[in-house]
């Protein structure tokens, strides 16, 4: 997987010109990429062209899939099975399922326009689709730049220790100290997390 944003979009944004912290900034880059798809659930730029297949397993009935990743740029197929040993049959958009992007989620159809529930079973139905962005939002770009600056800069650690004395680092909070992230880079974040 390719880093959410270039050193050459890293400089641009934080204003660096100089040369001094690229090895670094380069090796941090990476980490934050993945803590960054890891923490939202999604890859974002992965699947704008190319096809994500996702299976979904009903112990009970349901109607409804909510797709991983958003937002929705093309919807390839539909299908289901009633049996893992079987093959998947191909569902038709608007008469078997219908797609509301709003919620990046199918519904299944009866084919008269009522709900109907899919498949029960294990990999019961199979969606592919392509989604995300083609270039990531600039607010992401932001919060990856400040991500990349709170590491570089050992924020993360609620104690700077000098030779002779030990300066506690501002606006540490004992919620700051069990691992969350700082509120400007959350805030953004959580926008774009994905729970499903």
């Amino acid at each position: 997987m390719t880093d959410l944003i270039t050193l050459a979009e890293y400089k641009d944004i934080s204003g660096k010109v100089n040369d001094k912290d690229d090895t670094l900034i380069s090796a941090t880059l990476p980490g934050v990429s993945s803590y960054i798809r890891s923490y939202c659930n999604r890859s974002f730029t992965e699947y704008f062209a190319t096809n994500k297949t996702e299976y979904f397993s009903f112990e009970w009935a349901g109607e409804v899939v909510f797709l991983n990743e958003t937002p929705i740029v093309e919807l390839v197929s539909v299908s289901e099975r009633d049996n893992p040993s079987e093959s998947y049959t191909t569902l038709t958009t608007n008469t078997d399922f219908v797609l509301d992007s709003r919620l990046d989620a199918i519904f299944r159809l009866n084919g008269s326009g009522g709900r109907k529930y899919f498949c029960k079973g294990i990999d019961a139905v199979k969606v592919e689709y392509k989604a995300g962005f083609e270039n990531l939002p600039d607010d992401l770009k932001l919060a990856t730049v400040d991500l990349v600056n709170y590491y570089m800069r050992d924020e993360y650690k609620t104690e700077k220790t000098n030779i002779s004395f030990t300066v506690k680092t501002p606006g540490t909070s004992s919620s700051f100290n069990n691992g969350n992230l700082p509120d400007h880079i959350r805030r953004v974040l959580d926008m774009y997390r994905n729970n499903v």
